[in-house]
């Protein structure tokens, strides 16, 4: 209470009243919007990938054991009626909750060291941002960790509970590194709390290091256990071998995302996002002063959240979330002193306006991000998962990007700038893998990189460029079929190599004859001995010239509706 009446004295003014009120309604209105929002801005390549391994665990083909135990939790999506546009929006309800969570959490960190009119800035100060208008209550692991981390913060500077408050904080920190390993980045504020928030500052520091030391080796043992635990009860689970070890694992992703990096990895979107959000970040920074200035060092420890910039590979803007729910609780120190400072200068009257003009700039903030995501950028993907299951009405192996058709196998890997990376440095076909040992009917060129008539697609190594201009047509927009297509000349046959044995259905202007046999145009050809080569030969009479197509028979007619325009994904 005495640090919470230096920075905020409480008192009856109305403006107290009407910051506190208009703050929560504040608050209430943005996560409103966010809400209806839920249903139109687009669904994310990575938000599809994480409802693949739902699809896969429920299937018994999940091979990982990091980054996916988050499945677990939400095996129950893959009954929801509907595809999987419903079931991600659906999942993106639940996270929103876990928004919800989150603000109510920076709020009553804030409020340990800012009295309420003033702590309730901190979560609006969070919501106003660009990276919680877009990604907040997406379907991913950060809008899982974000209300984790509050909590151990909460826990690990509750003194009242002392001990069991650290074990619980513990418990909670490990079970969000088993959900993915980038929990682990908030170590630098553990760390800077256990040696900061001492309840006995009156000791020499030798005294206060053993203490320190001790908490955190306490509080490591057992966040080790909880999450090993998680993860080795995943494991067990897994019906299938996994394709790396745990150690290899780790050591690759520490390699790739922490020290095969410049500084400041990601520049460009933290300049964006500073742009963007000026007023957020002016009241962190401010707090963070204030904080250093009157030797608050717990709370300002919290902007520790935001090291990952400087070193992390993947602080896209999604990642945000997570970086700014600690820090934001800055803002309500900024804000305390500001009433403070301003009251003594110009009354308490005109420190309560100033400060209804900030959270008001803050509503404004907010207003233009949400605007700006008012289309419904969810069309186009719906109308490529609905053209998908219209095709392919029963599941089928497929080629993608990001495993968009989470209820079909997918059988390439994660085409993230990650993933694509350590393709070439392989040097290895994905597509030879794909094509001789699970024989995809559908390739879905929900990326460029997939699409023979893309710059991008020259990003992939020429026998995997061979095998999808030779191996599959286009039937309709990004949907690529299984198949083959020539054009026969006067009277003379086309040998034609369709990618793998099956039956195929024909296409064609004109009748032809394969193996003897004559075929009429939508008539199936069956393909199922030999290597799948077949010479096609015109018939006596024929045009001069004729089109000829053979595409995989179960492969439905295509949709009436018309193709939407690339891409199918926006910017992160």
């Amino acid at each position: 209470m005495q640090a919470r009446a230096l920075f905020d004295p409480v008192t009856n003014d109305r403006y107290d009243a009407w910051l506190l009120i208009g703050s929560i309604a504040a608050c209430a209105a943005v996560l409103a919007v966010k809400f209806w929002l839920i249903w139109r801005i687009d669904i994310n390549w990575d938000e599809f990938y994480f409802l693949s391994h739902v699809y896969a665990l429920v299937r018994g083909e999940l091979i990982d054991v990091f980054q996916v135990t988050h499945a677990h939790l939400f095996r129950w999506l893959t009954v929801v009626p509907g595809d999987e546009m419903i079931q991600i929006v659906v999942a993106r309800c639940v996270m929103f909750g876990l928004l919800i969570a989150t603000a109510v959490l920076i709020w009553a960190l804030a409020r340990r060291w800012a009295a309420t009119q003033a702590a309730v800035l901190a979560p609006l100060c969070y919501l106003a941002t660009t990276a919680v208008s877009k990604h907040g209550g997406s379907f991913r692991t950060d809008s899982m960790v974000a209300p984790l981390s509050l909590a151990v913060l909460l826990l690990m500077t509750d003194r009242s509970r002392g001990r069991r408050a650290l074990l619980a904080a513990a418990a909670c920190f490990g079970i969000s590194v088993a959900i993915t390993l980038k929990a682990l980045l908030l170590a630098p504020v553990l760390v800077a709390i256990a040696w900061l928030d001492d309840p006995q500052p009156q000791e020499d520091w030798a005294k206060r290091s053993r203490r320190a030391v001790m908490r955190l080796l306490e509080f490591g043992l057992v966040a080790a256990c909880v999450g090993g635990a998680i993860l080795a009860i995943h494991w067990l689970v897994l019906t299938q071998a996994v394709d790396h070890g745990p150690g290899e694992y780790a050591v690759a992703v520490m390699r790739k995302s922490l020290l095969d990096v410049e500084l400041i990895p990601q520049r460009s979107t933290f300049e964006a996002l500073f742009r963007q959000n000026l007023l957020s970040w002016l009241l962190i920074l401010g707090g963070a002063v204030v904080a250093l200035l009157r030797r608050r060092y717990v709370p300002l420890a919290f902007g520790l959240s935001l090291l990952p910039i400087l070193f992390y590979r993947n602080t896209f803007s999604y990642y945000y979330l997570v970086m700014l729910a600690p820090a934001s609780a800055l803002a309500a120190l900024a804000a305390a002193q500001l009433r403070s400072s301003l009251g003594d200068l110009f009354g308490r009257v005109t420190a309560g306006r100033i400060l209804l003009v900030i959270a008001s700039a803050l509503v404004l903030q907010a207003a233009i991000h949400l605007f700006a995501l008012r289309e419904d950028h969810q069309v186009p993907q719906r109308a490529v998962i609905s053209a998908v299951h219209r095709v392919f009405p029963s599941p089928v192996p497929y080629v993608d990007h990001s495993g968009m058709i989470a209820s079909f196998r997918k059988v390439n890997f994660f085409m993230s700038t990650w993933g694509i990376q350590a393709y070439r440095a392989r040097g290895r076909s994905f597509m030879r893998e794909a094509i001789d040992r699970y024989r995809p009917p559908l390739l879905l060129a929900n990326r460029a990189i997939l699409d023979p008539d893309s710059e991008s697609f020259r990003s992939l190594l020429p026998e995997d460029r061979r095998l999808i201009e030779t191996s599959y047509v286009r039937h309709w927009g990004p949907i690529w079929i299984a198949g083959t297509e020539a054009l026969m000349t006067g009277d003379r046959a086309v040998a034609m190599r369709v990618p793998f044995p099956g039956r195929y259905r024909l296409q064609t202007n004109q009748a032809v004859v394969i193996d003897g046999t004559l075929y009429h145009d939508r008539q199936e050809v069956d393909l199922t001995q030999g290597e799948g080569e077949v010479l096609v030969h015109p018939t006596q009479g024929a045009s001069a010239e004729a089109k000829v197509r053979l595409i995989w028979a179960a492969a439905k007619s295509p949709p009436s509706w018309p193709p939407p325009s690339m891409p199918l994904y926006t910017g992160l």
